[in-house]
């Protein structure tokens, strides 16, 4: 095979210039913008990075703390793109080395 390879982007799995550039502007829809102001919040709150609260004694408690380090890694990451601020992109949940001991 002499072509070379072109992947096309999947919203889910690629983020491009285009998507980087949506997540920098303002929002129009007002369910949108209030999605934005409750990141906005979400993502001050992060910086500040209370310790995850989730059900330690449930099926799956990995998965709920798994989801919600998720959560505020995206979260952080977003508003770090939205504002340029590096406080929300040095920020990092307490909990990621803990997490990353189970996979060793």
């Amino acid at each position: 095979m002499d072509k070379e390879l072109e992947l096309m982007p999947h919203p889910r799995l690629y983020i491009g210039p285009a998507e980087l550039a949506r997540l920098r502007s303002r929002p129009q829809l007002p369910y949108l913008v209030e999605a934005a102001e409750r990141a906005a919040q979400d993502a001050a709150r992060y910086a500040e990075m209370p310790p995850l609260e989730y059900s330690r004694d449930v099926h799956n408690a990995h998965l709920t703390r798994a989801r919600e380090v998720q959560n505020r890694v995206w979260t952080l990451l977003a508003r770090w793109i939205q504002t340029g601020d590096d406080t929300f992109r040095q920020a990092k949940p307490s909990e990621i080395p803990e997490i990353l001991k189970t996979y060793d």
